[in-house]
């Protein structure tokens, strides 16, 4: 599967999350521990992610809180005799925990934070598109500069534009270093996630509701 996505994936093309999954994938250590924040991170891991042995995954689906894996995953990497803990999560849920990379930093824990920026809440926009709702306003006036936010904190960051730019990450050295990272995936806007079974009772329970 991940060949197959590889292959057809122009270089200059937007980052797509579904995609990147699943090429990540390929680079991925077996003991590799794997964080999926609420929102898009979450539909799109759930549903390209596919753990295998000794991988971890996990996704906040207690309280549902955002920006609660962030925190999670810091805990996780300070444990000993274990992979690479990475992080997905939004760039919404990152403006409301992302501040915890600094403890990170101060205490050189290895999180691998990659966050899916798409310039705003993109799970209530899609999902709103999807049950007929035009126009609500959940989108930033101007995207947020994780490179610069995370530069300001210490953290060594990756830009990532297109989807040849992701595939030419140092994956190796990224997992590989005792430091935390940060990557900025500028994803692209128009990719629908995997919500459309969501979106559907949320139309339903809008309709019983008038």
């Amino acid at each position: 599967r991940t060949q197959l996505a590889e292959e057809s994936v122009s270089a200059d093309a937007p980052v797509h999350p579904g995609k990147m999954f699943e090429i990540l994938d390929m680079y991925l250590d077996d003991r590799c521990q794997v964080f999926a924040e609420n929102g898009n991170s979450m539909a799109w891991a759930i549903n390209r992610f596919t753990p295998r042995d000794e991988q971890g995954f996990y996704v906040p689906l207690g309280l549902a809180s955002m920006g609660s894996g962030i925190g999670s995953a810091i805990g996780a990497a300070t444990l000993p005799g274990q992979g690479p803990v990475l992080c997905f999560t939004g760039d919404c849920s990152m403006m409301m925990n992302g501040a915890e990379l600094k403890t990170a930093f101060e205490y050189q824990i290895p999180i691998k934070l990659f966050v899916l920026n798409d310039g705003g809440h993109g799970m209530v926009d899609h999902g709103s598109r999807l049950i007929g709702l035009e126009g609500v306003p959940v989108r930033f006036r101007r995207n947020i500069d994780f490179d610069l936010y995370g530069r300001a904190l210490g953290i060594r960051t990756f830009v990532v534009n297109t989807m040849g730019e992701f595939m030419s990450l140092p994956f190796q050295e990224i997992f590989a270093s005792p430091d935390p990272m940060l990557v900025d995936l500028r994803i692209d806007v128009r990719a629908v996630p995997p919500i459309a079974s969501r979106a559907r009772v949320l139309g339903q329970s809008d309709a019983r509701m008038q």
